[in-house]
């Protein structure tokens, strides 16, 4: 069998399975687990170091190698604890420029948690600055309008916070 690298076709759950085990073996470190797999199996598809991590974590999170999530880890009505949408309140509060990737590392979450929790239980809009370049008179107005819809909905709710 020759090795072929068209990563449009799947891997079969076991070659999924063969990657984890060695993924554990070599202490979680996916690269050296990629590495591990290409000299175990010379004649299967080498998956990369990144596939590999990736696929620990869908493992991890899902439950399966393919497809959605299962049923078993989506269960309805499922709530998010007050005490963790405190803390990522508290966070965001402290530092208002931290990224839902760095909140996600200090409070050991997914990034997709962070990101549900800033924009569905606090109402807020995680977003990246971008500056400008250069201002032109006619973004006078744009920023003004701006700045008094922001002064308006502070005013409104309490939980939005303040620079």
């Amino acid at each position: 069998m020759e090795p072929h690298n068209d990563r449009r076709i799947a891997y079969s759950n076991a070659d999924c399975f063969d990657m984890m085990m060695i993924y554990g073996e070599c202490r979680q470190n996916s690269r050296i687990a990629a590495m591990e797999y290409a000299l175990r199996y010379p004649n299967r598809r080498h998956p990369s170091n990144g596939y590999i991590h990736r696929l620990a974590g869908k493992l991890q999170r899902t439950g399966n190698f393919h497809g959605k999530e299962s049923g078993a880890r989506l269960r309805p009505g499922r709530q998010t604890p007050p005490e963790l949408i405190e803390v990522v309140r508290e966070s965001v509060t402290r530092t208002p420029h931290t990224s839902t990737r760095k909140i996600a590392r200090h409070q050991q979450i997914t990034q997709k948690v962070a990101h549900v929790i800033l924009k569905k239980h606090l109402g807020w809009r995680p977003w990246k600055r971008h500056t400008t370049q250069r201002l032109f008179p006619r973004d006078f107005e744009q920023r003004r309008d701006f700045c008094e819809d922001i002064i308006e909905r502070v005013s409104k709710n309490a939980s939005v916070p303040t620079i």
